[in-house]
């Protein structure tokens, strides 16, 4: 089965994502949601079925790699990712989001917003930025984290950014927005603390046991 459908606490990873984007902030703010899909993609379908989301949906089957097929899309609009392993919690404001990435657009010429947190140490991808938030490296997979931002997966990109996805890119943070620095562009940073990668076994056992404590050893 996909990861997004393995359950955290008493609903799966999907569920988690799609009741976040699609609270009362999340209708105010984006008009559709794009699922890129490969394998398990009818498992996928069917779940989103039953939830009957508030905003509309639509499906994309993956070509070659996810962010090849964001390229192909060809969006004309500032868009969000959102990867389909990542949890966030709290309260996530999300015209403060996009608001906060107007205004870098406007005031610095970002073409992009990263979320972070300075509270997840495993080895996501590391991000150093300057006195205005501005990134100055980004280092995908570091082999330390501790004291550095953490990129979360979940961004804002303006449409100019689908120019610097190469055929050959395994990664879109490593390799995508690596291309777009090297070219001079510029990527903002927004700060959020609560949120959860279930990136490995072992991640979702610990993500079980604090929803969970009684019922996981």
């Amino acid at each position: 089965m996909p990861k997004t459908l393995f359950p955290v606490g008493a609903k799966p990873i999907l569920h988690h994502i799609i009741d976040k984007i699609t609270d009362e902030g999340g209708i105010k703010t984006f008009s559709k949601i794009i699922f890129l899909t490969g394998s398990f993609s009818e498992m996928i379908k069917y779940y989103i079925d039953i939830l009957k989301p508030k905003i509309p949906i639509k499906y994309r089957p993956v070509a070659k790699t996810p962010h090849l097929t964001l390229r192909q899309l060809k969006i004309k609009t500032a868009f969000m990712v959102h990867y389909s392993d990542i949890v966030l919690e709290g309260t996530v404001n999300w015209r403060k989001f996009i608001g906060y990435h107007k205004f870098m657009r406007k005031t610095e010429g970002v073409i992009g917003t990263l979320m972070v947190s300075s509270k997840y140490y495993l080895p996501v991808g590391r991000v150093v930025v300057d006195d205005k938030d501005i990134i100055q490296r980004f280092k995908e997979k570091p082999f330390r984290t501790f004291g550095h931002y953490i990129n979360m997966a979940v961004s804002i990109f303006e449409p100019e950014f689908l120019a610097y996805i190469k055929n050959d890119d395994d990664r879109l943070y490593g390799d995508c927005v690596a291309n777009a620095m090297k070219a001079g562009k510029k990527f903002a940073i927004f700060k959020h603390s609560d949120w959860k990668h279930i990136q490995k076994l072992s991640d979702w056992y610990e993500a079980q046991k604090e929803k969970f404590p009684n019922d996981v050893p």
